[in-house]
């Protein structure tokens, strides 16, 4: 069973960029135990500067998982753990043995927690950046996950990914608009990469392209599941009929916005 806990300060963005009680208190008692240190003065001027929490801190949970970011890689958000905890729940729980592919992977959140919830699963992470394979990697030794069921490739998507059949590819891709750019919290844009965050044609560039190419990489049953934003469902809805895709469904998140594609090609 997924421990389903509701949301943690850390998943939360930043709505402006001054510190507040609620922040300052999770950072002391988290990192430091409650003890006023100069090490935790020397943070409460990072996190004034607008830098998140969750860096400062270093680490965060996700769905029972601890998640080094180290590395710095796009941080987990609650609705992403949420939708994942759905899958494992209703989709993955009783099947007896899964290859997964964890792509557009970042801090390994998603591949991390179906390992540590499905003792069947084998998980394949695709990331561009090498560093975050280094930290994915140092985290399945974290949550005493067994080194065998995992594997790492540094791929710009499918580029360096062995041909393969996957029961599952689990994806959260850069899918922010670039027009957007006005909109997103000072916090987020100032601290967080922008090649974790934003895409191309109002944010679905490589969403479609992963549409595309993914059908060479699933099983005849299998199943790509793709986190986007709400505004651009009509668009993908348009999207998949072109391509003539109709095995599909969308999927709302906690908080009632579209948040989770699901499609399969048979």
């Amino acid at each position: 069973m997924v421990n389903k806990k509701p949301p943690c300060l850390f998943f939360i963005l930043r709505h402006n960029d001054i510190m507040d009680d609620k922040e300052k208190n999770w950072l002391l008692h988290e990192k430091y135990e409650g003890n006023e240190t100069a090490e935790y003065r020397a943070d409460l001027v990072r996190l004034n500067a607008g830098e998140p929490l969750a860096y400062i801190i270093g680490n965060m949970p996700f769905l029972d998982c601890t998640i080094n970011l180290s590395s710095r890689p796009l941080i987990p958000r609650t609705e992403t753990e949420f939708w994942v905890g759905e899958v494992i729940e209703n989709s993955c729980e009783d099947r007896p043995s899964l290859k997964v592919l964890d792509i557009f992977a970042g801090s390994g959140c998603i591949g991390l927690a179906l390992l540590k919830h499905l003792p069947n699963a084998q998980v394949d992470f695709a990331e561009k950046n090498s560093s975050h394979i280094t930290q994915i990697k140092e985290n399945i030794t974290a949550n005493n996950i067994e080194a065998n069921r995992a594997n790492y490739f540094a791929s710009d998507m499918f580029e360096d990914i062995p041909q393969k059949e996957y029961d599952y590819i689990f994806a959260n891709p850069p899918y922010i608009s670039t027009e957007d750019i006005g909109a997103v919290q000072e916090s987020v844009l100032a601290w967080e990469s922008p090649e974790a965050l934003f895409a191309e044609d109002g944010g679905l560039s490589l969403i479609k392209k992963l549409i595309q190419t993914s059908r060479a990489y699933l099983s005849p049953a299998g199943a790509l599941l793709i986190e986007f934003n709400t505004p651009q469902k009509d668009a993908l809805g348009s999207f998949l009929a072109k391509e003539n895709i109709h095995n599909f469904s969308f999927h709302k998140d906690q908080y009632s916005a579209w948040r989770m594609l699901e499609l399969n090609f048979s």
